[in-house]
């Protein structure tokens, strides 16, 4: 027993460790990219990056394929651009939450991907992140009328006082969520009634 907990231990740090190292990779290579004045520097930081995947292939995100992809279709290097982002437009969600396809379709995608848009390959992904974020919304749709889901609640004003008030001090029509983790869609501002591209979560703790 007490060798299989030593082991447990050792790779949980071991994973961990991995963790830690990969994103320190990243992070340096994030810097590397922002203090980068020509062509050189956006090479050194991608090759940071590509080192950082290959020694830690299990520790891989969303934001390290994203920024790999802009420094690869900034050097007009096209097939490493696709090569990250590809598998980043395929995530339902990254690590931040945010959906792959807002990668490709959001506001900024097409002047960070400008040297992209006439590949073939870029009219194949922003095609199927059509499909992704209509498919993404009725999901979403689906899981916020569950999650609004009450029960209808009676209160008879002929009902005997003290029964009355027990009703309303227990009242709670909310249902047992069948799910802890909830993105629901809210009104930001006059201008903006979704927060598209980076959902609300909120913790419920669910009835079991």
């Amino acid at each position: 027993m007490k060798f299989y907990l030593t082991l447990t231990l050792i790779l949980i740090a071991f994973f961990a460790n991995g963790q830690d190292n990969y994103s320190t990779l990243t992070q340096k290579a994030l810097e590397t990219m922002w203090k980068s004045k020509d062509e050189a520097g956006y090479e050194k930081a991608l090759e940071m990056y590509e080192t950082a995947f290959r020694m830690y292939p299990d520790s891989i995100d969303g934001t390290g394929l994203y920024k790999s992809s802009v420094i690869a279709a900034e050097l007009k290097d096209y097939n490493k651009a696709f090569k990250y982002l590809i598998p980043l437009a395929k995530m339902t969600t990254d690590e931040d939450g945010i959906p792959g396809w807002s990668y490709i379709i959001g506001e900024s995608a097409e002047s960070e991907y400008k040297n992209l848009l006439a590949d073939p390959r870029w009219t194949v992904l922003k095609q199927n992140a059509i499909k992704n974020k209509e498919k993404f919304y009725k999901e979403l749709h689906k899981i916020e009328d569950e999650f609004f889901k009450a029960k209808i609640y009676s209160l008879d004003e002929a009902m005997d006082g003290r029964i009355l008030y027990e009703k309303i001090k227990n009242y709670n029509p909310y249902l047992p969520k069948n799910q802890q983790n909830y993105s629901i869609t809210f009104k930001v501002n006059d201008f903006c009634t979704n927060f598209l591209s980076y959902p609300f979560t909120l913790q419920l703790q669910s009835s079991e």
